[in-house]
């Protein structure tokens, strides 16, 4: 059919549309995202920040068998706990990067699903409870807050890539991630907790073989783009 010289074109580029969406979305929420920012970047950062983000719902709080937290700061996980239970803004506990970088990256989340809070009570001046040494590392899910230990974070001690927080998962709560193993595999290389650090410095992320010789993949299934974890 010839279109007439009358008849009126719509040119629609969702695309663009939902691009410029999610762009407002994160201008809303306190981001700025540059002019220059290309279409690739902002979508990666959205979803790159989502991830990372602990939704205010309700869930049940469960604690591993290996789950120990230090006396000075059961008051912070107390906290910690009320606000999971009644589904309240967990924001003020995360990275202080959450809220002005959508571009920060965390391995231990992109790799094991693990986040990590800290232990403060107090509100500063940015928004965040106190930093604290000591952190809450949990894995989370729609309904439950699996609580996996309290460890130090400090510069002598990093427990980032301490493959102890992905084995008290699998040694308490195998079921929650049993749809990760990985079946008829077998692995030649072993990695040391320092040599999962160096690897994911890199963006590399591997399966994880525990002693019993099962074998994870990441503990969700994701897009991988310069070491991140993009999970729609």
């Amino acid at each position: 059919m010839i279109a007439d010289k009358n008849d009126l074109i719509i040119s629609i580029d969702f695309l663009a549309d939902w691009i410029q969406g999610i762009k407002r979305t994160l201008e809303s929420e306190g981001y700025n995202i540059g002019t220059s920012s290309k279409k690739e970047e902002i979508i990666i950062n959205y979803f790159n920040l989502h991830r990372r983000m602990i939704s205010a719902i309700p869930r049940k709080v469960i604690t591993s068998k290996e789950f120990s937290c230090p006396e000075d700061k059961k008051e912070g996980l107390d906290l910690i706990i009320r606000k999971a239970t009644i589904g309240e803004d967990l924001t003020p506990h995360l990275h202080i990067k959450i809220k002005s970088d959508p571009n920060y990256n965390d391995p231990l989340l992109n790799d094991w699903g693990i986040h990590h809070l800290h232990l403060g009570t107090i509100i500063q001046p940015n928004g965040f409870v106190n930093r604290t040494g000591p952190v809450l590392f949990a894995r989370v899910t729609d309904d439950i807050f699996y609580f996996v230990d309290v460890m130090d974070h400090s510069n002598r001690n990093q427990p980032w890539a301490k493959q102890k927080l992905f084995d008290i998962i699998h040694n308490n709560w195998p079921e929650s991630i049993n749809h990760n193993i990985l079946h008829g595999i077998e692995m030649d290389f072993h990695p040391s907790d320092e040599d999962r650090t160096e690897l994911r410095k890199g963006g590399v992320l591997i399966p994880t073989q525990l002693p019993d010789g099962t074998i994870y993949s990441r503990s969700e299934v994701v897009l991988l783009h310069q070491g991140k974890a993009l999970r729609p």
